[in-house]
């Protein structure tokens, strides 16, 4: 086993993947809201106007989850029907 110069063994890397480790979304899978926006690329109010349009996400605690199907049939109802989120405020 490799050490570092303390002599210590050094920190093992993983070699397998967790689901959700290659930014595809995986349908059995329960994402944290932040790891769904990290894979989207989408911030709070994408995700807040993404909810008012129909996306259900599920709480515990101060936590927010989205199953991997929700967002795959969420995507594929809105994803040609733009027009269908709710308009854009203007201040």
């Amino acid at each position: 086993m490799p050490t570092n110069r303390l002599n210590k063994p050094a920190k093992q890397t993983r070699l397998t993947k967790t689901p959700g480790d290659s930014g595809e979304l995986s349908p059995d899978v329960l994402y944290s809201v932040k790891r769904a926006g990290e894979i989207l690329r989408w911030g709070p109010h994408s995700f807040r106007r993404a909810r008012l349009a129909g996306l259900n996400v599920q709480y515990y605690g101060r936590s927010s989850f989205i199953l991997g199907s929700e967002l795959i049939r969420f995507l594929g109802e809105n994803s040609q029907q733009s027009r269908s989120m709710p308009p854009r405020r203007t201040r």
